[in-house]
């Protein structure tokens, strides 16, 4: 039987799940409960500058994968995470900048909460690849398999914690 169909659709529930729980957590650190967060005039101006730097950093991410499997470079990933990845090193170029220009908190963010649910999120994803990496299933035939997406994600929070810190720590100084 192929089991593909299943984990698809799994994947798929997955990501709807996630979704859906996102909204849900929006609501959650937004002190005013509402799903959006609000950004002044400036803020909005500083995010659409760190979408632009994400999107040419997910293009520069792309071309170098399209050169690489054009020129027969192997990439020893299984479907799917190569792209991820290309998708996690962009999202993380964009948020590191709107948290150093002062772009990442909404008017309405209870920070607190945010690095909370931060934090857990980045134990959550530690789950499977502790799992992975213990049974023996984080590599296969030498080829990445699923769970990196779970590092990779981790990564990125650790990535936009530590910005976090270092930009308070900057804040701090300045005062």
């Amino acid at each position: 039987m192929d089991y593909g169909i299943f984990r698809t659709a799994f994947l798929a529930v997955g990501v709807m799940a996630g979704i859906v729980l996102g909204i849900l957590l929006m609501k959650v650190v937004n002190r005013n409960s509402k799903i959006k967060t609000d950004y002044d005039e400036r803020q909005d101006i500083v995010r659409g500058k760190g979408y632009r730097l994400g999107f040419y950093t997910l293009v520069a991410c792309v071309g170098i994968m399209s050169v690489l499997r054009f020129g027969g470079v192997g990439i020893p990933m299984e479907g799917g995470i190569a792209e991820f990845t290309e998708i996690v090193v962009a999202v993380g170029i964009m948020t590191v900048y709107d948290i150093w220009k002062d772009a990442f908190w909404g008017l309405n963010n209870n920070r607190s909460r945010y690095m909370i649910i931060i934090a857990v999120l980045a134990v959550i994803n530690c789950i499977p690849v502790i799992t992975a990496c213990r049974n023996g299933y984080m590599v296969e035939d030498g080829v990445l398999q699923q769970p990196f997406v779970n590092l990779l994600a981790g990564v990125l929070l650790a990535v936009i914690a530590i910005a976090i810190g270092l930009r308070n720590a900057a804040d701090a100084r300045e005062q």
